[in-house]
Parts: structure tokens; C-alpha cells; sequence
């Protein structure tokens, strides 16, 4: 099944999923995607240390935290 770029707007919008794209070649707007992964790193190093977890439980502990993060509700929204 191929999804188009027109297709997925309707999903997102459907899902209720703003979503935002930046500019190619600028590095400006790639400081947000740094300071976004950093975040994500930190929430789940916590946990992982906290609790001695072996180091073959980092991704699915990443991606825990990415699941929980994108279920919390922001008061801006």
C-alpha cells in the first residue's frame, strides 16, 4: 500500500496528529529534533540506571518513554 503525502495529512488530521515539518538545510530549526532527542535520551537513561536494567532493554525502554510522551496530555494543546 503506497501513502501519499495527501493521504497521510487526512490520517493525521483524522487521528488528530498536528503535523509539523521544517526546512531542509537549516539549522535553526534542527536545534528542536536536538533538544527533542536529547529529552527523550534523558527520560529513559533515569529509569534504565535507576533500576540496573542490562543494557539489552534500552530500546524497548525508549521506546516506552516515547509511547508515554506522546500520550500525555499538554495543556497548550
Amino acid at each position: 500500500m503506497e501513502i501519499n503525502e495527501a493521504s497521510a495529512s487526512k490520517f493525521y488530521k483524522c487521528k488528530g496528529i498536528i503535523h509539523q515539518t521544517s526546512c531542509m538545510g537549516t539549522p535553526q530549526q534542527n536545534g528542536v529534533v536536538q533538544r527533542k532527542h536529547q529529552d527523550l535520551l534523558q527520560v529513559t537513561r533515569a529509569p534504565m540506571f535507576q533500576s540496573n536494567f542490562p543494557k539489552q532493554y534500552w530500546e524497548e525502554a525508549l521506546l516506552t518513554v516515547i509511547y508515554l510522551i506522546n500520550r500525555i496530555l499538554i495543556s497548550l494543546l
